[in-house]
């Protein structure tokens, strides 16, 4: 494959490429460096998850390791390898943390919900007292009428 950078597509034209070549060449390098650049991210969530550290790692790079943990127990299997024990260990690792954390958030969702139940019947019971103490002094002002 020739591979042209963005310096010497001027001089390929002059070495009578025509333009409809030249974007078919830009669009295989286009297409390769994407390749590579899916191949390093790939390579990197592997690196994640056979050092997976729970507490250095974000709830959304969290879903993504769940996501990709899976995906490349699949393909070990589908291919007829053994899945590695790091990454049977690191899929089970995640998966309870994320289990975990989600835990956590409806806890937390919980007790802020509890807290507006409360918050509402505080002032459903202070409602209730001002309705009574209007209710007396409307008694008291028809009395002294």
């Amino acid at each position: 494959m020739r591979v042209f950078d963005q310096g010497s597509l001027g001089s390929s034209v002059a070495h009578g490429f025509t333009s409809e070549q030249m974007r078919c060449e830009m669009d295989r390098v286009l297409l390769y460096n994407r390749q590579l650049k899916e191949k390093s991210q790939m390579l990197e969530t592997m690196q994640v998850l056979k050092n997976f550290d729970a507490d250095s790692i974000g709830l959304d790079e969290l879903v993504a390791l769940a996501a990709a943990a899976p995906t490349l127990q699949k393909t070990y299997e589908e291919n007829a390898l053994p899945v590695p024990d790091w990454l049977k260990e690191s899929t089970r690792l995640v998966k309870r943390e994320l289990k975990d954390r989600k835990r956590d958030f409806q806890a937390r969702e919980l007790k802020l919900l509890q807290a507006k139940i409360e918050s509402k019947k505080t002032e459903g019971l202070s409602l209730a007292d001002l309705e009574k103490r209007a209710a007396e002094l409307q008694t008291a002002l028809d009395v002294d009428a």
